[in-house]
């Protein structure tokens, strides 16, 4: 599956960089098998693998600085608010949001034991 998510997400972001691609991919794989407490995945999912995988890559910190979660994402000049990028538990909270979005399609396949 996660080879068949990456070639979607690399189709629809024929642009992107590679190796964030695979992470995104493997990324989605791994929380909703994590999710639904299996390894093996039907095959009817791999659509919601490519929504989460699309998440994940678009708001990955990516190394040219595109998205604004590295460093620095605002200043402000009175009283000198400095605001940072997402951190590890922002992104976290987030993967639990997205994954609670798609639990309509997920709890089937975790209720089920799959």
């Amino acid at each position: 599956m996660t080879e068949r998510i990456r070639a979607e997400i690399g189709r629809l972001r024929a642009d992107g960089d590679t190796g964030w691609l695979d992470h995104a991919a493997e990324r989605s794989v791994s929380l909703m098998q994590a999710y639904c407490g299996t390894k093996e995945l039907p095959e009817g999912l791999w659509r919601v693998g490519v929504s989460l995988a699309l998440w994940i890559y678009d708001s990955a910190p990516m190394e040219n600085g595109e998205n604004g979660m590295r460093g620095i994402r605002s200043i402000r000049e009175g009283d000198a608010a400095v605001t940072f990028g997402e951190n590890a538990f922002e992104v976290q909270r987030k993967e639990r949001e997205m994954l609670e979005y798609f639990s309509v399609e997920l709890d089937r396949v975790r209720k089920l034991g799959w």
